[in-house]
């Protein structure tokens, strides 16, 4: 984030606001430039292409990679809220944040704090290396291309599956799995049993994962509760009408449906047993203390 002022000065608001801003953020570095020729105070978000192209290790030439070093993207916020720390904050930390991030054990209290589902795509070792063929690159692009109206949503997440090996243990799966889709819900993990190929070539499939799990769908499966629609066509099929002797009424008996508790239909036909949550027990208790940070 850099900010352009005719002057540092604490008289200056829009400067003031953005030397607040800059105690507050954490995943994007503030630069302050004094330039008394411009006259004007301006705020923008800069992106070199190439640093979040690391991930893509493949060899490029010299002259490919100074070409793309020149190459930078602008972003400004609007200029109404370069004085409100609130809003500037909230337009910082939306550019600032990648849409799909690293879980790691320093960031994971950071990342359950907020209460989110967490949709993570577990990968195996060694994927890094494949650059765009690889699975965190194909996730990444797929979710940050179709899937980013799920934002504030759910917190889509890359992590590392040896790093990670309990929760697939808990899942009753290992290394040789990988890779593995779940979304964890802080109450169960669900796995995504569909073909991964498939997944990161049409967020479709994804697509529908993730309504199933906003819609309680994945929640009512779990423990054996009919759909809202099948409970209607059921309750009507089956309302049984027999006469009563002793008072000549007539009364009426439903019968349950079968149901299996705890067991999840996927689009290939697959049965998987979601389990409890692990990931909660990575969320900030409530009762901690928080040291918050004054504004200066």
């Amino acid at each position: 984030m850099v900010g352009t002022f005719p002057a540092f000065s604490r008289d200056n608001p829009t400067y003031d606001t953005f030397f607040k801003m800059a105690h507050h953020l954490t995943d994007c570095s503030c630069y302050g430039i004094e330039d008394n020729a411009k006259g004007i105070s301006e705020v923008k978000f800069v992106l070199n292409p190439t640093l979040d192209a690391k991930m893509d290790h493949q060899k490029q030439s010299d002259e490919h990679n100074e070409q793309q070093s020149a190459t930078l993207t602008e972003k400004y916020p609007p200029q109404e809220i370069l004085t409100d720390l609130h809003k500037l904050l909230e337009w910082a930390d939306e550019v600032c944040t990648p849409y799909v991030r690293e879980l790691t054990f320093t960031n994971a209290e950071e990342i359950t704090e907020p209460r989110l589902p967490l949709l993570i795509l577990f990968y195996p070792p060694g994927d890094k290396d494949n650059g765009s063929t690889s699975y965190i690159h194909r996730f990444t692009t797929l979710m940050e291309q179709h899937l980013t109206n799920y934002s504030r949503k759910i917190v889509p997440l890359i992590a590392d599956g040896d790093v990670f090996s309990h929760p697939l243990n808990h899942m009753g799966k290992t290394p040789n799995d990988l890779p593995i889709i779940a979304i964890d819900s802080f109450q169960h993990m669900f796995l995504y049993s569909g073909e991964m190929e498939a997944a990161l070539q049409d967020p479709r499939h994804i697509n529908n994962f993730l309504l199933d799990l906003l819609s309680d769908k994945l929640h009512r499966q779990f423990h054996g509760v009919p759909e809202p629609d099948v409970v209607s066509i059921w309750a009507q099929s089956s309302l049984r009408k027999n006469a009563s002797t002793s008072t000549g009424r007539s009364s009426y008996r439903i019968s349950k449906p079968m149901t299996n508790a705890r067991v999840l239909d996927n689009d290939d036909g697959d049965k998987e047993a979601p389990r409890e949550s692990v990931f909660k027990l990575l969320i900030p208790s409530r009762n901690r203390y928080t040291l918050l940070k004054d504004e200066l």
